[in-house]
């Protein structure tokens, strides 16, 4: 079917455009659209653009605004570019066909003229998989370019972090570079070459003003104070002429560039406010950049910053002046105590009280006792104190270990039941049988599905804290630091001495008239 017998003189169009990256424009897509409806004797009466929106983003306004007016009649044809811009999936492009068809609306193709909404099925699913297989093709070449420059050390691209200042130099005469490589980060990112070579021989700058506010960071952070607290803490202005947020602190907090190391594949591509889980992240150690912090102190602010974007702690966990809270138990019912600070009413003082029992005890009775108990035990010689933590670290690690490999194990099995499952529904579906047998399969494969799901889960999460106790707690600078705490308590401020007790302290029993039982993660009463 030719155009001409479609698209007639006088008739209502828009245009659809889409491009990726805000480094691109609309020109050529316009320019030819335009040029179609020129030639065609048609008016193109409104735009319907995509700007800067990768194909594989789910949420596309422009799209759906388009979808929504051509389901109100408003236009008799869509001309697009290519039909790339629309979609990359064949799935999506069956869907987009069938939706415009059903409405009696044509889409064209002004860079071919063709119609993309007409034609033998075979040739257009050929299209489509073309167009899909070049998107996952830039996707693998892309991808294995940047794990090259990854692994040597090399910036992949982006703006220099806070306290960094990038210097491009151009590709050296005479080096020999894998110029393909170069080519497809230069497509994918809509870089000029120049920009693309210049990726693997920059080098940074340290700005020492901007770095002494980013070890300020890191060190508010590992005492305890949070995102906002420490924006409102950090001087005016002070952020490249503007105000911190709690989103800049972030940013400087989750960055292992700090600690020396490139990172690839730390941001979700379909939103870039949510980080990836961490193994999914590729990070390489580089010669290039001078770190301002230790590897260590940035996986301890890392798995701070985990812990409270799963919500373990509550707000304010740290910063309060209950030093003891989540670590009081009622031995009579087993119950937590919680702080109550009764002066706001004129009168009273501070206590920790089990909701159950009613058994109040006074806070700063309670925080002495406690006190006075680890002063007696601060005489512990260090080397001491670190075999003991190393080795409870150790068997700590053996515990979940064997734990992990136990649910492994399940896992292994479940898995084998759910192949089983589907070659018995596959079967019974082949010989026409009781549905009601089918059904009841269906309800067992769920519900495998659903173990296995959290069994996945479970290890994953075992796995984080094996890796957290191995790389964290067992390092030897780590332990010597909270060593240095326990033996200068007098001089600690409340909230660092707040952690130092969540980190010695497993739980402390109470019971009337007032009798407490410290249980240590370590014992050193017995070095």
């Amino acid at each position: 079917m030719s155009l001409r017998s479609i698209i007639h003189p006088g008739m209502k169009g828009v245009f659809y455009g889409r491009h990726s990256t805000d480094k691109q424009n609309m020109d050529t897509q316009l320019r030819s659209a335009y040029d179609f409806a020129e030639k065609y004797e048609c008016e193109i009466i409104d735009e319907y653009l995509d700007e800067g929106v990768s194909s594989r983003k789910k949420v596309r306004k422009g799209l759906e605004h388009l979808i929504r007016d051509a389901n109100e009649k408003k236009f008799e044809f869509i001309v697009i570019y290519s039909h790339s811009r629309l979609a990359r999936i064949p799935e999506e492009h069956d869907v987009l066909r069938l939706t415009m068809s059903v409405l009696g609306v044509h889409i064209v193709e002004s860079s071919t003229e063709t119609l993309y909404s007409y034609g033998d099925i075979v040739y257009s699913s050929i299209k489509d998989a073309l167009a899909k297989y070049e998107l996952d093709k830039i996707r693998v070449t892309t991808r294995d370019a940047l794990k090259s420059l990854l692994q040597q050390g090399l910036w992949t691209g982006g703006k220099a972090p806070f306290g960094y200042k990038y210097h491009k130099k151009l590709r050296r005469t005479g080096k020999k570079d894998n110029q393909s490589t170069i080519d497809q980060i230069s497509s994918e990112f809509s870089m000029d070459l120049a920009t693309a070579n210049s990726i693997q021989y920059g080098k940074f700058e340290c700005i020492e003003d901007e770095l002494v506010l980013v070890n300020k960071v890191f060190d508010l952070y590992k005492r305890g104070y949070g995102f906002r607290q420490i924006a409102d803490m950090m001087p005016k202005a002070s952020y490249r002429g503007k105000n911190w947020d709690k989103e800049k602190v972030k940013q400087i907090i989750i960055n292992p560039f700090y600690a020396g190391y490139m990172a690839i594949r730390k941001r979700n591509s379909t939103s870039r406010n949510t980080i990836n889980n961490r193994n999914e992240w590729e990070m390489q150690t580089s010669p290039h950049i001078q770190p301002v912090i230790t590897y260590r102190e940035w996986e301890e602010c890392f798995h701070l910053y985990e812990q409270r974007k799963d919500k373990k702690f509550p707000p304010n966990y740290f910063k309060t002046s209950f030093l003891l809270s989540n670590l009081l138990i009622c031995k009579a019912c087993n119950q937590r105590l919680m702080g109550k600070d009764q002066r706001s009413k004129g009168y009273g003082k501070k206590i920790y009280i089990c909701k159950s029992c009613d058994y109040k005890l006074g806070a700063d009775d309670v925080h002495n006792a406690v006190w006075r108990l680890l002063v007696k035990l601060q005489s512990k010689n260090n080397e001491d104190i670190i075999k003991s933590i190393k080795e409870k670290i150790i068997q700590d690690c053996a515990d979940l270990k064997e734990e992990k490999r136990i649910l492994e194990k399940i896992l292994e099995r479940e898995r084998i039941k759910l192949f089983a499952v589907n070659n018995k529904i596959d079967n019974l579906f082949r010989i026409h049988a009781d549905n009601t047998v089918i059904k009841l399969l269906y309800i067992g494969k769920e519900t495998l599905n659903n173990s296995i799901d959290q069994k996945t889960s479970q290890i994953q999460k075992l796995q984080e804290s094996i890796y957290t106790l191995e790389t964290l707690d067992a390092n030897r600078e780590y332990i010597e630091e909270k060593i240095l705490d326990f033996k200068q308590l007098n001089t600690l401020p409340q909230i660092q001495l707040r952690r130092l007790y969540l980190y010695l302290i497993e739980y402390i029993t109470v019971e009337m008239p007032g009798k407490l039982e410290c249980k240590l993660r370590i014992n050193l009463e017995k070095l």
